[in-house]
């Protein structure tokens, strides 16, 4: 299995993101779904980290992440969609993942990746509304729609921030059209650490979690 390209690991996981999204609004929009994977179109890993608000204090990342939130018009489908994409890795973070490493041990992140990677390509072929929902993106990543989330994530983290998106950095038509092609040519058998149970009941609960943490913080 491949998990580099250009020297960036890529992250077949974003059908975790799509069930999360359409759990939360099952007829979302195409802007609403590409928004959901936008974010990770950060190249940079230490600028990801920053803009997924990973640099912070695990009990300060829903707060900062409610005021990033304030600064975006949660009435477009894509801002609400990367909002909800920060939101699940947060959840995500600091409950699979930190298991993980800590089961795992030293040495984790590649074995990390690969099941991630498994585990969002059996959904894709296993679950027909990821399927789709995979087409809507990937139709939408054509026509350049959804593409202002990471835009506007990144310009609420970083001020003046002079990368110029699509080239230098954030190129989601480019991340969601590989992963989508990624996702059809292999078909592997279900995850041993994140297996098909397991991730329903994360997006379950995750899609849950997201309508009250808007609640809470009045968004």
């Amino acid at each position: 299995m491949q998990f580099f390209r250009n020297g960036v690991f890529v992250m077949p996981s974003h059908s975790i993101h799509l069930l999360v999204a359409y759990n939360f609004e099952p007829n979302g929009s195409p802007e609403f779904y590409t928004g959901c994977i936008a974010p990770d179109a950060v190249r940079d890993r230490e600028d990801k980290d920053r803009t997924h608000l990973r640099d912070l204090p695990e009990h300060e990342r829903p707060g900062a992440l409610a005021g990033l939130a304030r600064k975006l018009d949660l009435s477009r489908g894509e801002n609400l969609g990367a909002v909800l994409h920060l939101y699940t890795d947060i959840l995500w973070d600091t409950s699979h993942l930190k298991r993980y490493i800590e089961s795992y041990g030293e040495g984790w992140f590649l074995p990390y990746r690969h099941e991630t990677a498994i585990a969002g390509a059996w959904m894709f072929h296993h679950m027909p509304h990821i399927r789709r929902l995979w087409e809507v993106v990937a139709d939408a990543a054509e026509k350049g729609i959804g593409f202002n989330a990471c835009k506007a994530v990144c310009e609420g983290v970083f001020p003046g921030c002079e990368k110029l998106c699509g080239t230098q950095c954030g190129d989601v038509r480019g991340m969601i059209l590989y992963n989508f092609n990624w996702n059809k040519t292999h078909n592997p058998e279900p995850s041993q650490a994140f297996p098909p149970s397991v991730i329903s009941e994360f997006a379950n609960h995750a899609a849950r979690s997201f309508a009250e943490f808007l609640k809470e913080y009045g968004l």
